[in-house]
C-alpha cells in the first residue's frame, strides 16, 4: 500500500473552523491560517478548501485568489489559492 504522509484529519480542521467562528460571524482561510499554520503545508490548504466545500454557508471564491506562505517563519514558499471565507450558519 502506498502512503503520502500521514492520514488527513478533516475533524481537527472542522473543529479549528467552529472555534474560529465561535466569537465571529466570518473568518477568512488567511485568518485561520495565522492562527493555526498548517504544520502539512498545502495538504492542510487542502484541507480547508476541502471544509469550505461541505457547507453552503462558506464561500469559495475562485475569482479572487489569495497568496500564502506555507513556510512556516523559515525559507518562504508561497501558494496560490482561491479566497475563502468561512461563516456560521
Amino acid at each position: 500500500m502506498l502512503s503520502l504522509g500521514k492520514p488527513l484529519n478533516l475533524g481537527e480542521y472542522r473543529k479549528q473552523v467552529k472555534e474560529a467562528l465561535k466569537s465571529k460571524p466570518q473568518v477568512s482561510l488567511r485568518e485561520l491560517l495565522e492562527i493555526h499554520p498548517p504544520d502539512d503545508g498545502v495538504v492542510g490548504l487542502l484541507a480547508y478548501h476541502a471544509v469550505a466545500g461541505e457547507e453552503d454557508t462558506h464561500i469559495i471564491d475562485d475569482s479572487k485568489l489569495e497568496r500564502h506562505d506555507l513556510g512556516e517563519g523559515r525559507r518562504p514558499r508561497f501558494v496560490e489559492g482561491p479566497t475563502i471565507l468561512f461563516q456560521k450558519k
